[in-house]
């Protein structure tokens, strides 16, 4: 019905979809809120540091069973997790040229997750990996525990400095 008319519609409504409520938070607010996340899973004891993902299998099986006998985490009863990744430094400032000499004992890395890493986690409920520029706040309080590589860490350090 016209918007004029006894029950008709309203003459400027909701525009659906087009609406945005999103607001913009500046960047040393973020960084802020990225520091005091960490720190809080620092003082509940839910922060754990790896060495680095380099896992010798892409398989679902065997990655959740090492996450299980080590963390505690997947299964029915395990807690969730949040895993941050990022490439070593040596890697990031390699040239493309480089790549046909690539050893074959180096991981992968494909946005900045390494692959067997990023493979293996893919089907399990209770886990998130990203790379170290997409970890957030929301994700850090969301998962129980937050377990980082040394690389992340260190590029984490280098971001929020």
């Amino acid at each position: 019905r016209p918007p004029h008319w006894r029950g008709g519609a309203k003459a400027h409504g909701p525009k659906g979809t087009i609406q945005d409520y999103t607001t913009k938070l500046n960047s040393k607010v973020r960084a802020l809120g990225l520091k005091h996340a960490l720190s809080q899973k620092l003082k509940e004891g839910n922060l754990l540091l790896v060495n680095d993902w380099n896992l010798s299998s892409y398989k679902t099986n065997y990655f959740s069973k090492v996450m299980m006998d080590a963390f505690g985490v997947g299964g029915r009863n395990g807690t969730t997790a949040f895993l941050i990744d990022a490439p070593p430094s040596s890697q990031t400032a390699t040239s493309h040229d480089d790549e046909e000499e690539e050893k074959e004992d180096e991981p992968m890395y494909i946005g900045g997750v390494n692959v067997n890493l990023k493979v293996a986690s893919g089907n399990i409920h209770n886990v998130k990996v990203v790379n170290q520029l997409g970890c957030n706040v929301y994700d850090i309080l969301k998962h129980e525990k937050l377990i980082v590589s040394l690389d992340a860490l260190k590029a984490l350090e280098e971001r929020l400095d």
